[in-house]
C-alpha cells in the first residue's frame, strides 16, 4: 500500500455503514475524491456513515473544506457522520480553524460502524 497517498475503504450495508480514512489528504485530488467519496455514499440514503480516521496522517486545507463540504451535505440529507480516531496532528489542525465544532468528533474505542472491511483492528 502507498502511505503517500489517499486510499479510501468502505464497507457494511445501508444501515450501518463505515468509512476508513488512510494515508494523507495532501492534494486537490485528494480532497475532491474524499468529498465526492462521501457524498456518493450519504446519496445511498444511509442515515449513519462511521469514519474511521486513526490513519488519516494528514488534511490540508482543501481536505478540511471538503469535510466541512461534507457536513452540510449530510445535514441536507438527514445522515450524521461520526468521525472517530483522529489523530492529535488532524485534530490540532480542525481545531484552529473551528471546524471541530461543527463535527461529531470521537475516540476510536467509540467506532461502532462495521469492522469487517477494516485494513486496521479497532484494539
Amino acid at each position: 500500500m502507498d502511505t503517500n497517498r489517499l486510499t479510501l475503504y468502505a464497507g457494511g450495508s445501508p444501515g450501518r455503514m463505515g468509512l476508513q480514512l488512510r494515508g494523507p489528504c495532501a492534494t486537490i485530488a485528494d480532497a475532491q475524491e474524499l468529498e465526492q467519496r462521501l457524498r456518493r455514499l450519504l446519496s445511498t440514503g444511509i442515515t449513519i456513515l462511521w469514519i474511521d480516521c486513526r490513519q488519516l496522517s494528514y488534511l490540508n486545507r482543501t481536505g478540511q473544506r471538503a469535510l466541512l463540504n461534507t457536513e452540510r451535505y449530510a445535514r441536507t440529507v438527514g445522515a450524521t457522520l461520526f468521525w472517530c480516531g483522529l489523530t492529535n496532528s488532524v485534530l490540532e489542525e480542525l481545531r484552529s480553524y473551528g471546524m471541530h465544532l461543527l463535527m461529531r468528533i470521537l475516540p476510536a474505542t467509540s467506532y461502532m460502524g462495521p469492522v469487517e472491511f477494516l485494513r486496521t483492528p479497532l484494539h
